[in-house]
């Protein structure tokens, strides 16, 4: 709530789409420097410094939490009472035309980015015989690249509310995601390496697909979040963006699950992701938009 909710009271309407591509940004280059700083010390430094390092890194996070302005404390605020309007808003926004297919879409994408995620480390070690942790962890580094050029063109390219180009986002999407999965049975395109300075070896048309993923991913993504911030009730935004939230842990909660029954059932990592990409077109199929006129009806006096 914090991460999101805070942007409608800063920012007006209009700027929301390029604000929520920024934020998304700035949270994805977090993410890599961690995911990669990561990946170099487990593979170079005894587990007890690692977990040294961490420790220092959540000390200085809980440090400049202590130093932020606290938000004023509202004793009309109950738990009883607000669990009771989280599950009757929730329902609301599931049950809404629009806001309960933006809330689907949104979902998609992060149970998408969860089983890709997961399905990197057997991907990387035994379909692109990767040599370490650190060469895997960049697997990610192209996908969230991806990521962070789509959120900046979301921005460029939509206004608040657009959302005509969503489905053919998440089409194309699915299209890259299949693109990895069929790559992991021929050969001749995973022996395409290339050496990247600093990085190491790289599978060059897995390094492509990925960041075409990730673009449409993003473009994908932020227009979604800026319609479910712009067109849910301004009083109830906190309540909107702990649904979203709720719906989307729950997502990757299933999506582990999904990536952990596969592999039981004995699917490789190339299965893994044209399963993903079936998901992904029987879930589009749903993201028919009505106008948001019709979504959002005037109360009547």
């Amino acid at each position: 709530p914090a991460k999101y909710g805070i942007l409608p009271e800063i920012l007006p309407a209009s700027r929301l789409v390029k604000a929520n591509g920024t934020v998304e940004m700035l949270t994805l280059v977090a993410i890599l420097a961690g995911n990669i700083a990561g990946s170099k010390i487990i593979d170079h430094l005894p587990a007890l410094t690692c977990y040294a390092i961490l420790l220092a890194i959540f000390g200085l996070s809980t440090a400049l939490n202590v130093a932020m302005v606290r938000t004023p404390n509202d004793p009309s605020v109950q738990l009883r009472r607000s669990v009771g309007e989280f599950c009757s808003h929730g329902v609301s926004l599931i049950s809404s035309p629009r806001l309960g297919r933006v809330l689907l879409g949104t979902t998609l994408f992060w149970i998408c980015g969860a089983v890709m995620k997961m399905n990197f480390q057997p991907f990387g070690l035994k379909t692109l015989q990767l040599p370490d942790n650190t060469a895997i962890a960049l697997l990610g580094l192209w996908l969230s690249i991806g990521v962070m050029i789509g959120s900046l063109l979301a921005g460029q390219l939509h206004e608040v509310g657009d959302l005509r180009a969503t489905r053919r986002y998440g089409i194309g999407l699915a299209v890259f995601v299949t693109a990895l999965g069929v790559s992991g049975f021929i050969p001749a395109l995973l022996a395409m390496k290339v050496q990247i300075p600093v990085l190491g070896p790289q599978v060059l048309p897995i390094v492509l697909l990925l960041i075409g993923a990730g673009i449409l991913a993003g473009v994908f993504l932020i227009p979604l979040n800026a319609a479910l911030q712009a067109e849910s009730d301004p009083e109830k935004l906190g309540k909107t963006i702990a649904t979203q939230n709720f719906l989307e842990n729950l997502a990757m909660s299933c999506g582990g699950a999904l990536v952990l029954v596969a592999t039981k059932s004995g699917a490789t990592a190339p299965h893994i992701f044209l399963g993903l990409a079936a998901l992904l077109v029987l879930a589009i199929t749903f993201l028919r938009f009505p106008p948001r006129a019709e979504a959002q009806p005037q109360p009547t006096p």
